[in-house]
């Protein structure tokens, strides 16, 4: 038991070539599936999480990190309460967001990113009824806000990675009553785009 703790030990910590090493110049692709889930309590809302897609790209600028610019395809669901009444719509939405990401150790990181997210498609209905007067923000077109994210590298070597990101998007534009805020998950494949010769 303590050869295999060793080795485990060994290769998340003891080598730098199973990591991600910052340097002025590289640039990151990462591609991945995502689950994500709208931050409410409310019942409407089915327990089991969305699925979504990813595409990543990060630019290092230095030793510390980079430049993040993120494409995200969500189902996305939005909860309204005003008194007794209640709507929860669903619609999918296409969010981009342009961060920092900052390497804290060569196997994790934080990012924080502004997003915009745009519409694609109708909203439907899960629960309650629109009016006028009584709308969620399923029905923007667009829809503005902060992400953050917590990413760890699980396997590394060379040009290719393996990476969990936590991440959580911060709705600024929602209606007053409404859960507006996403949290989600991603296990996604990371690959160094090679520098064009010259």
């Amino acid at each position: 038991m303590h050869c295999l703790q060793l080795i485990i030990v060994s290769s998340l910590f003891g080598s730098t070539a199973w990591a991600h090493q910052p340097e002025g110049g590289k640039i990151w692709g990462t591609l991945a599936p995502i689950a994500n889930r709208t931050k409410t309590s409310h019942p409407a809302v089915l327990n089991a999480p969305y699925l979504g897609a990813a595409a990543v790209v990060e630019a290092d600028v230095d030793d510390n990190g980079g430049v993040e610019v993120g494409l995200f395809y969500l189902n996305k669901v939005y909860v309204r309460e005003r008194g007794a009444e209640v709507l929860v719509e669903r619609i999918k939405r296409m969010y981009v967001t342009t961060g920092y990401r900052h390497w804290f150790a060569p196997w994790v990181s934080a990012a924080v990113a502004v997003y915009s997210s745009y519409s694609m498609g109708d909203p439907q209905v899960i629960s309650g009824r629109v009016r006028d007067t009584f709308r969620t923000t399923a029905r923007d077109i667009t829809e503005y806000g902060f992400d953050g994210s917590l990413q760890w590298e699980i396997w590394g070597k060379g040009d290719v990675a393996v990476v969990a990101d936590a991440r959580y998007a911060f709705s600024l534009t929602r209606n007053q009553g409404e859960d507006a805020d996403v949290y989600g998950f991603l296990l996604g494949y990371k690959h160094r785009v090679p520098n064009r010769k010259r």
